[in-house]
């Protein structure tokens, strides 16, 4: 009795790879195009120059710590 398996087809293969590939490529810019960090990396100086502390880095009165 023969249990093994038949090989794949060249189509499932193909379908796969690009199953794989989707997967893959398809988030690597989503996050730039749904909010973009403009708007946060210009804010950041302006509250520096508002409150005259120009060692502190400041988003919206808090400060923040580089880890």
């Amino acid at each position: 009795m023969n249990t093994a398996h038949p090989p794949l087809s060249r189509a499932w293969l193909w379908l796969l790879l690009l199953v794989a590939a989707f997967t893959w490529f398809a988030p690597l810019d989503y996050n730039a195009l749904i909010r973009p960090d403009e708007g946060r990396y210009a804010e950041i100086p302006r509250e520096m120059v508002a409150t005259g502390d120009w060692n502190t880095p400041r988003l919206n009165a808090m400060m923040h710590h580089r880890p």
